[in-house]
């Protein structure tokens, strides 16, 4: 009962974390990230600190934090179908 609800809980997560860094050039060619902050993306964080603030530090780590995001929801989850394709295969 939990797995499949782990699954899909999984599932969404991924395609969440994937639209919200690859919306990227749709939100800034539309709204340039604004008004204010109403629009802001994670993707948006990075390009704002890296090429308009010139804080080339600041826009690595965030975006090594947006990776390691989507490593930590990735990781468990790779591990998940690892073991239960080889608890399948065994029979």
């Amino acid at each position: 009962m939990i797995a499949p609800m782990f699954r899909k809980f999984i599932a969404v997560l991924v395609i969440l974390l994937q639209m919200a860094i690859t919306t990227f050039d749709l939100v800034r060619a539309l709204t340039g990230g604004g008004p204010g902050i109403a629009t802001q993306l994670p993707a948006l964080v990075v390009y704002d600190f890296m090429f308009q603030r010139g804080q080339l530090g600041r826009g690595a780590a965030a975006a090594v934090l947006m990776l390691l995001t989507l490593l930590f929801v990735l990781v468990p989850h790779a591990a998940w179908k690892y073991a239960r394709q080889r608890r399948e295969s065994r029979g």
